[in-house]
């Protein structure tokens, strides 16, 4: 069985769990596998919304992939940024800034159900650390 089948399998039995005495804000799951797994983990993510979406849980996936390069494209000065990237350093809390953005627009879209308990101060500080 590969590894990340063995993640699926592992996450099905997770989020089969009920979770009545969970705190909402402790609702979190997150999958860690290998950066080499990258390419097979995203041929299967409709997998794990599947195993979610059976269990009476609602799925929403936020892909910060293209984020950066979303970000960069918009800034004035980009192409200056190819030729020094060391200033890109000096972007950081614009680009953390970005990122709550598109993610409160996220939220916005996404069920009502992962909206009460989630504070986007709390994805920059994590994203900062």
């Amino acid at each position: 069985m590969s590894k990340i089948n063995r993640l699926l399998n592992n996450y099905k039995k997770h989020i089969s769990i009920p979770w009545q005495e969970v705190a909402p804000a402790q609702r979190v799951i997150f999958c860690v596998y290998n950066e080499g797994d990258e390419r097979r983990l995203r041929a299967k993510i409709d997998e794990f919304e599947i195993a979610t979406v059976e269990t009476g849980f609602r799925w929403a996936l936020f892909d910060l992939t293209s984020l950066f390069a979303e970000w960069l494209a918009g800034q004035r000065y980009a192409e200056k940024y190819f030729q020094k990237p060391h200033l890109l350093l000096t972007l950081k809390p614009s680009f953390l800034t970005y990122i709550e953005e598109q993610f409160k627009g996220f939220l916005e879209r996404a069920p009502r159900m992962i909206r009460p308990w989630f504070h986007s101060k709390e994805l920059v500080r994590f994203l900062d650390s």
